[in-house]
Parts: C-alpha cells; structure tokens; sequence
C-alpha cells in the first residue's frame, strides 16, 4: 500500500478520475484512481465510523481546490442517501467546501480505500489532537451513561433541562415521569455536542445550544439489568433527538428506539376490545381508500400499524411504507425512509413514485401537512389501499386536522375515501398485586350512571416489589374506531361535527373515554390516570357546569384532583 508521502505527490502518470466522467455516477474500477486521490481528512472518521456501524461503504476524497467528490457502491447511494446528504451539507457548513461529482465502485475497492484511509490517519493525518477525542470520548461515555439508566427503568424518553442555575435530566416510563438526577452543565453540554456531531446520521451543522434541531443518533450496543426482573439485557438503541433553546439555556428529548429488526407484537398482543380489533381487520382488507389512525406522540400508533401488517402479509400483498424516521425494521414490509425538505425523497413526491410501484398498500408515517395529505387522498382515490396517522383527539378530530391543514370537507365526504377513523391512548395499567379497593360512593360524581361495579380501584402511590414500587405494570391500550357510513359523509360535507357526535352514539359507538370507563369498572385503570390521558373522562364540555356542586364535592372530599 503507499504511504502517506507518495499520495502527497503530483505524480506525471497519476490516473486521473476526470476521464471516467460520462455521467455523475461513473464506475471507478481501479483502486489506484482512488489511491491517487487525497482523503478529505475531516471525513475520514465519519466514513470509517458509517462503515463499521451500518455497512456502508462511502469515500470522501478530494477534486480539486474546494471541492471533493463521493465515492459509494450504486446500492448504496440508495440505502445510505441520508448519510450522503449529510456528508455533503457537513462539508458546505464546516469546510465551505463543494462536492462536484459522485462515482460509484464496488464494495471491495472502496473498503480497500477505507483500510488505505485508516493507515492514512495512523500515519499522520489525525484529525483531532489526543486530547480533543479524550473528551468526546468522555461525553460520549456519558451519554451511554444516561441512556443505560433509561434501559434499566424501561424509560422510552429523555428528558433534558440545562440553564445557567440547574441542569437536570428525567425519564418518562409508561407514560409518567420520573426521577430528577442533577448533572453538570458543562458536562451536559459536551455530551449533546459530542453526541450530535460524531454519532448523528442527519446533524449537519456547527453545534449550537440555541438552535433548534432534530436528529437521530445511533449507540453502540449497551448491556445493562432490568430493575423488574433482576436480569441482564443488552439492547442496540437509536435516540431520536429534539433540541430546543429555552430562555436561558436548551431542552433536549430522546425518544429511546430499537436498532435492527424488532420482535412485532400480535394483533391479539395489543389487548384492543374484540369489537374494534374486528372492525380494524375488517378495515385492513378494504380494497381501496383511507384508514387514519389518530393521538398524540408515544401513544403506539406504530405499534398498531405494525401489528396490522400481519394480515397484508399472511396475504401475500406487497406494502410499501414510507417512513421518517423507520422506527421498527419489518423484514417483509418494503420500508423507505423519507426526507422532509428534500426535493426528491419528501413525502409528497415519494407517495407519487410509490404509486408507480404496484403496491397493493401505501403507509404513511403521518400526514403533517397539506401537500401530504392532498398526495394521500389522490392515491386512495386511484385505487390504493392507504394507511396512516396524524396527530389528533380522537377519530372526529382526524377529519377537523385535515379541514385545518386545508383539505377541503367536501373532499373528505367523496364515497369510497375515508374509510376507518381511529383514537387510541396508552393508559398505565393498575399493578394487580398493591391495587387498592374504594367505594364508588366516594366518587359519585365521577362515574357514569351505567357503572356496574361497587368499588373503584385506585392506583397505589407506594407500590410494591412487583411493580417496581410505581403502582402500576405495563399499560392498555384504548381505542375508538369510527366506521364511516353515508350519513357520517353527510356530516363531515356540512363540518357539523356535534351532530356527528350525536349520531355516533345513537348507532351505539363507544368513545375511547367509553371504553376507559369499562376498564376502570374491571380494575385495570385508574380513573384519575386515564383521565389525564383519554379525553372526555368525565364532564361533557357543552354540558352546564354547576360551581355551587363542585365546591360541595370538595367538601365532601369526592372530587377536584386526586
């Protein structure tokens, strides 16, 4: 292999790239064309680090004054287009300089050039000094550290504070938050910067506390003992970051997500009521149009849909999912990621290539605005069977998003589009075994007039051993699920949602507040938690409202909040 001095040399017979360019993907078949090529330096790392962690094989060397040229396998300008794309806008951001072409080779010639890359840093070009990688090392320690004690607790987020006075990290398990550790700020700090610039596959700037970025951040494997069952575990996670500047400092949250290939959980594993989970097979074998699955974010909306695919699967249908970011890899489900912003892979656009494609069913990730929503309506409307999510209440308040991002109602009411509405929430389940026992007396004013038990289970502060000391033990899903009929179509045309709220529970719907009730009755919720989560638990809010009985309940010690 040459040594870092002959690569510095303008030699006379140096085989030049300029001649293979035909087009920007030009085949290099010869390692030497890139061994003639200097390293971008800077890169070197990133690319040694995309290559050991995700497979993939990606070049960065240099073409000329300012510029550089890309060197990846065809399949992996495809696999790995985030990583290009980042590369590129690292290289624009950081260095002011431009990538003028893109060639392909074969994986074999560009990991020679990688392990040619290698010997190039061990022999001279260092990109940071010993101390510079000490402390990202340190940082990054420590966010293995913090990420460790979310796995222990079975956490699915991190939440982040940092000012001036206090810095303070908490972690959300099942739904509640828990745990306030102090840290250092400038040890908090490092570890953000640390983390984003040498760990993310889509942070493409200069790290700065007071801007606003979204990223995703990969971890090496991290082994660690589940606080429930005594055991050890190992996990390979993924963070999906959102910082944020607060007034005097910034807020970071992790959404904790599995790497790799995640263990599907079952229809019948999501503990839905028979009649919805009925109602929704029923919905996945429509041969054409719109199923929208609705509630905020971390209330298993993937989840579901990821269940569901079983049923296109046992079918032998083809799926294709269009997704940002991938968060659970279905072997047998044709997943692409998708790039907001980019002017090839956003979702409008992939949703017209996907159409193209002979699926017999189209996944959204989420409709969040109205180039996606319109581009989704047109492929139900052509003979798709489309599935996605949005962020609203309930299965009502799916058709009100879309009015509000600027569909228009008559639109929605077209015969043959909206086919099933859904809301759902994750509600903490009551730990069998320190669940306490009340008389629903105490709580008269609470409960609904067709309760049918005499006692109401309340969640035990203390807890105990089994649950971990928190009271509660895994969580239920609640779902409401609206099949639409011609009246309902009527309805959505004229935006007169009460009415359709009234016709609903004529035709004997059950509102996910409805179906909490049934399982409060059950002893599997708490009242006052699901409350919290499932709207309308307990005033009808165009009903009166009477202060006088209100002050009288507080007295009583039967209402206000527990």
């Amino acid at each position: 292999m040459d040594s870092v001095v002959d690569i510095k040399k303008q030699s006379k017979h140096e085989v030049s790239l300029e001649h293979l360019e035909k087009d920007n993907r030009e085949w290099v078949d010869d390692l030497t064309q890139l061994k003639n090529r200097k390293p971008v330096e800077s890169m070197v790392q990133r690319c040694l680090d995309l290559h050991k962690q995700k497979g993939a094989y990606i070049a960065v060397v240099e073409y000329g004054q300012d510029s550089a040229a890309i060197v990846s396998t065809r399949r992996g300008y495809d696999e790995h287009s985030r990583e290009v794309q980042n590369i590129k806008a690292l290289l624009r951001s950081k260095q002011r300089t431009a990538v003028q072409k893109e060639f392909a080779s074969s994986p074999e010639i560009i990991g020679d050039y990688l392990a040619f890359c290698r010997s190039y840093l061990d022999t001279g070009g260092q990109i940071d000094s010993a101390a510079e990688s000490e402390l990202n090392n340190d940082a990054l320690r420590e966010l293995d550290r913090v990420v460790k004690e979310a796995l222990e607790i079975g956490a699915n987020d991190i939440h982040i504070r940092v000012t001036p006075d206090d810095t303070h990290i908490q972690y959300r398990v099942e739904g509640r938050r828990i745990g306030k550790t102090n840290r250092e700020r400038k040890t908090i700090e490092a570890m953000v910067g640390a983390a984003l610039n040498t760990r993310s596959e889509d942070f493409n700037e200069i790290y700065n506390e007071y801007s606003v970025n979204s990223n995703t951040i990969d971890l090496n494997p991290i082994t660690y003992i589940n606080k429930k069952t005594g055991e050890e575990e190992q996990r390979t996670v993924r963070l999906r970051i959102q910082k944020t500047p607060n007034a005097r400092g910034f807020r970071v949250t992790a959404r904790i997500q599995d790497t790799g290939t995640a263990k599907q959980i079952p229809i019948d594993g999501l503990g839905l009521d028979e009649d919805v989970k009925a109602l929704l097979k029923e919905a996945y074998h429509e041969p054409r149009g719109m199923i929208l699955l609705s509630g905020p974010v971390g209330q298993g909306k993937t989840t579901t849909m990821t269940a569901y695919n079983e049923i296109p699967i046992q079918n032998n249908k083809r799926v294709i999912s269009l997704e940002d970011p991938i968060e659970i890899i279905q072997p047998e489900i044709e997943q692409t990621p998708c790039v907001p912003g980019d002017p090839v892979k956003n979702f409008p656009n992939m949703i017209k290539v996907s159409m193209r494609e002979d699926a017999d069913i189209l996944e959204v990730s989420e409709v969040r605005d109205l180039e996606t929503a319109q581009a989704t309506i047109r492929a139900a409307l052509t003979g798709h069977l489309v599935i996605s999510t949005t962020h609203a209440n309930n299965g009502i308040g799916i058709v009100m998003r879309l009015i509000d991002l600027g569909v228009d109602a008559r639109t929605l009411s077209q015969p043959g589009l909206l086919r099933h509405l859904t809301g759902q929430r994750l509600v903490p389940r009551l730990c069998d075994n320190c669940k306490t026992k009340v008389d629903k007396e105490r709580y008269a004013n609470r409960i609904p007039d067709d309760y049918q038990s005499d006692v109401v289970y309340r969640r035990n502060k203390g807890g105990c051993r089994e649950c971990g000391f928190t009271g509660e033990n895994g969580r239920s899903m609640i779902m409401e699920i609206i099949r639409l009929d011609k009246q309902s179509r009527e309805f959505i045309a004229n935006e007169n949602f009460d009415d359709w709220q009234v016709y609903l529970k004529e035709q004997g719907f059950l509102s996910m507040a409805d179906r909490a009730w049934k399982r409060v009755e059950k002893g599997e919720i708490d009242l006052f938690t699901a409350a919290e989560r499932v709207p309308d638990m307990f005033k009808d809010d165009t009903a009166s409202f009477s202060y006088a009985n209100y002050r009288r309940s507080l007295e009583n010690n039967s209402g206000g909040i527990q």
